[in-house]
């Protein structure tokens, strides 16, 4: 998972580290990967957020024309 969609658990008030903002309560794309990821990553472990829906970026299969360039 690179990044998710982040809502926080039981009306729970989680600020982001960045923006100092509270999560909202309908969630917000947030990385999970990095050290930018570091702080929500420990958020989802000690349950004060959940992921609603998680991202992977997967890697695009390359076309014969598109490899030979």
């Amino acid at each position: 998972m690179e990044a998710a969609i982040l809502i926080p658990i039981n009306g729970a008030k989680v600020r982001d580290p960045i923006t100092l903002n509270y999560l909202a309560e309908d969630g917000e794309l947030k990385p999970l990967i990095r050290s930018e990821g570091r702080y929500w990553r420990r958020r989802i472990n000690d349950g004060s957020v959940m992921i609603k829906l998680s991202i992977v970026k997967t890697a695009k299969k390359l076309t014969k024309e598109e490899h030979d360039i």
